[in-house]
């Protein structure tokens, strides 16, 4: 996973993704739920090498979640090519298993 450090570093690395599916994890170091779901997070992108996964401190980040209209932790977005953004929702390990599984990583991307 790659910690997106600026408004810039994102849109450069949604720019460079081209085709391929990008899942952004906003997060709060303080945040339990973005704690629990950060081994599977990992895991996740370990085992799907065709999707870019990044993530977003919120906390350092806060007025870009705000425009980003971020309303709760954790909070995910996927962005997909042409597509632009495809989905976003709050979360639990099984919403993302699920979703990860409804764009097919390992034949879509």
């Amino acid at each position: 996973m790659v910690e997106i450090n600026s408004a810039q570093q994102l849109v450069d690395s949604l720019l460079k993704a081209g085709d391929r599916l990008v899942i952004i994890d906003f997060y709060s170091p303080g945040c339990g739920g973005c704690k629990t779901l950060h081994p599977k997070m990992c895991e996740l992108a370990e085992s799907n090498p065709n999707a870019i996964f990044l993530k977003v401190n919120y906390e350092e980040l806060k007025s870009m979640c705000n425009v980003l209209h971020i309303p709760v932790l954790p909070f995910f977005r996927f962005y997909k090519g042409a597509q632009g953004k495809v989905c976003s929702f709050s979360c639990t390990n099984a919403t993302v298993s699920f979703s990860l599984k409804f764009f097919d990583l390992s034949h879509n991307c």
